[in-house]
């Protein structure tokens, strides 16, 4: 089966909320965003913007291999929505804990922020792993797969990587 369309919605009603919640808490927070970037300046800031657009490519190939996919079972279509729906879900909550921080230090406010991004993580691997255990017969879709191997491994470079790690390290 394809990946359905209802996935497909729920997923996109999520992602643009999310970019919504980034824009509203922007807007609403001015002066807190350039904070929000901690000890992250010059070629490092310059960096994250390029690695940030780098996903938005990685995304578009990861959800190009599943739309490519004519063999996608319930609980594979289940699975892959629960880890870009728990990546998405969990990113909602970072800014405005990230901000409540700014406003009071508390190393629970951190801590939850710590485990934001872990989790984003877990659901970033999680989706290598579903893609990883994909099996492919024509040498197109083995190399959509390889393609989407390497583009959600690099998400979660970013969210794991520059974010969970260098990120919590250089905000606090």
């Amino acid at each position: 089966m394809n990946f359905p369309i209802k996935n497909t919605l729920f997923i996109a009603v999520l992602g643009a909320i999310l970019l919504y919640s980034y824009y509203y808490f922007s807007n609403k927070y001015p002066s807190a965003i350039e904070k929000l970037w901690g000890n992250i300046k010059g070629k490092t800031r310059q960096f994250y913007y390029y690695s940030i657009a780098l996903c938005f490519i990685c995304y578009i190939f990861i959800f190009l291999y599943f739309f490519s996919k004519k063999d996608l079972d319930e609980n594979t279509i289940y699975k892959i929505t629960l880890a870009i729906s728990g990546m998405i879900l969990a990113s909602m909550i970072w800014m405005p804990l990230s901000i409540q921080y700014l406003n009071e230090k508390t190393s629970l406010i951190f801590t939850m922020i710590t485990l934001t991004l872990l989790l984003v993580s877990i659901f970033a691997f999680y989706l290598i792993i579903i893609i990883q255990h994909q099996k492919e017969n024509t040498n197109y879709m083995k190399i959509l797969k390889a393609i989407a191997l390497l583009s959600a491994s690099y998400f979660f470079f970013q969210v794991f990587v520059l974010d969970f790690i260098f990120w919590n390290l250089n905000f606090k």
